[in-house]
């Protein structure tokens, strides 16, 4: 049986919460689609399901079988889209979505090196979420991501010298709540930070003297500026921290890990230079490593 149609069977079973989903969303019947998985299970001697009359859920062999499949599914579908795309005309113009931070910080001082060898190409970026761009890059949180990783990141605590040399160190995750934090509006109320140590432990950070920003690089300039404590993405205070204007602080202590992903449209005609960037990306990433807290890879637990 074709090792690949096994994986998207199982695959598509674990995206749509079941068999009679799966079979629908891949235009296949029930039956194929249990026989496609049931083989697998077979290939691999573990049981990835507990099926009873009402439900299908995944055991914890199952859970972690499915990180693995939807990044080799993704590279595998990638790898296609690549090859048509040698096919198809290319226009002159690049369009890519991406959040700001994204863009300045991870993008742009690669970007230069890639125009060298493509000195007709321009690049339009456009806002985080835009339709209807060649290629995506978002960070995202979670397990279910639909995209093709290129890198980890983690948001980790900074401030500068100015504000450690008037206000002092904190010590510990508790030791916040007496500081001044800048932020960007809370996910959760009243909770502004929530950060990991190295055991997994789990901290909430309130405070009540706070500033509140709009944006990622408005939180970076108050910080640079003294204003007080922030949690930025290690890819955007890189360069500070390599220079000395910022300093990590609560070195054991970090959020939520996120990943740096990509996105190619299946269609357009500037898609083979967006396949073309987003392996150069890829490429420079991998050969840059420091300031990304991992690789794809890591997804993995």
């Amino acid at each position: 049986m074709d090792k690949f149609a096994e994986l998207r069977a199982f695959t598509h079973v674990m995206d749509h919460g079941g068999f009679t989903a799966a079979a629908e969303a891949l235009g296949m019947s029930k039956a194929a689609v249990s026989k496609n998985v049931a083989a697998l299970e077979r290939r691999l001697g573990l049981k990835l399901f507990e099926r009873t009359t009402r439900q299908v859920r995944p055991t914890t062999e199952g859970n972690h079988y499915y990180r693995w499949t939807r990044q080799l599914l993704a590279e595998a579908d990638w790898a296609d889209t690549c090859a048509r795309a040698l096919a198809e005309p290319q226009a002159a113009a690049l369009r890519v979505a991406a959040p700001a931070e994204l863009v300045e910080h991870m993008i742009l001082p690669r970007l230069g090196r890639f125009l060298s060898s493509h000195p007709d190409s321009s690049v339009v970026f456009e806002a985080g979420g835009s339709e209807g761009c060649d290629l995506t890059l978002s960070a995202e949180i979670g397990e279910a991501m639909d995209g093709r990783p290129l890198a980890v990141s983690t948001h980790v605590v900074v401030a500068s010298s100015l504000y450690l040399a008037t206000h002092g160190r904190p010590e510990s995750a508790s030791d916040l709540a007496s500081h001044r934090l800048l932020h960007l509006p809370a996910e959760q109320e009243g909770v502004i930070w929530t950060l990991t140590d190295r055991r997994g432990a789990v901290t909430p950070v309130t405070a009540e003297r706070r500033i509140e920003m709009a944006d990622t690089r408005s939180v970076l300039e108050a910080c640079l500026a003294g204003l007080g404590i922030a949690c930025l993405p290690d890819f955007v205070v890189a360069r500070d921290l390599s220079v000395g204007r910022l300093t990590r602080i609560l070195p054991d202590y970090d959020s939520a890990r996120r990943v740096i992903l990509s996105r190619t449209e299946t269609g357009g005609p500037a898609r083979e230079l967006a396949m073309q960037f987003e392996s150069y990306l890829d490429s420079a990433l991998r050969e840059q490593g420091a300031p990304l807290a991992g690789r794809a890879g890591d997804l993995a637990p």
